[in-house]
């Protein structure tokens, strides 16, 4: 509840760019296509979309953020794994995504800060692995950094190594979500995605930053 509050607050300040824009065509799409209050999945990288989607009444996200889930991390990375590839990323795009740090000098990758919440953060007093999984760069910068700053995340390369692996050892994956909504917020993973050809997917709106598909 305290979440949808902080939402609903962020999106009555919008100003400056194109997002309410973009959320109330998401609903206007919602609306006409009559996807209220029903159990269609979703997949979105962005919580803004994902909360237009719950505040219509429809149940199912593949991935959510971690503060309003209580999945396993294997589950979270599975269904990842599972919504991209049935989306078509192939294991190059997904090692961009992941490797993906946005505007930001700090470390943060969008994506798995919004999957994991504080797993991965990394400040001088705490991080997840030792020195020698970050570069050079990474723990000086990290030893700067304030404990009070929690949402500075750092992935190591252990856990992204074993990320790769997953996802190229997942095979074949079977589409049991149906006809599922797409929204992709392309400031958030590498912008050269939002071009890519999504084969078995009507285009319902593509601007900006923002893609929203849905499986044929």
């Amino acid at each position: 509840f305290i979440l949808s509050l902080f939402s609903i607050n962020n999106y009555l300040n919008i100003k400056d760019n194109n997002d309410r824009e973009h959320v109330n065509k998401f609903n206007q799409i919602l609306l006409d296509k009559k996807v209220r209050n029903t159990k269609i999945n979703l997949f979105t990288n962005d919580m803004f979309f994902a909360h237009a989607w719950l505040f219509n009444n429809n149940s199912n996200l593949i991935i959510s953020d971690g503060f309003t889930n209580a999945l396993r991390d294997e589950t979270i990375m599975l269904n990842l794994i599972k919504g991209l590839k049935l989306i078509g990323f192939n294991s190059n795009e997904f090692q961009q995504i992941i490797n993906f740090e946005g505007d930001t000098h700090l470390g943060r990758n969008p994506l798995t800060t919004y999957l994991f919440n504080y797993k991965y953060q990394a400040n001088k007093f705490r991080k997840f692995s030792g020195e020698e999984q970050f570069t050079t760069s990474q723990n000086n910068l990290i030893k700067t950094i304030s404990p009070l700053r929690v949402m500075i995340n750092f992935v190591p390369k252990d856990q992204k190594e074993q990320m790769f692996r997953k996802f190229n050892q997942q095979k074949n994956e079977k589409n049991d979500f149906g006809k599922f909504f797409v929204v992709l917020n392309t400031n958030l993973i590498p912008a050269i995605l939002i071009d890519k050809n999504y084969k078995n997917f009507k285009v319902l709106y593509k601007k900006d930053n923002i893609l929203i598909l849905r499986k044929i």
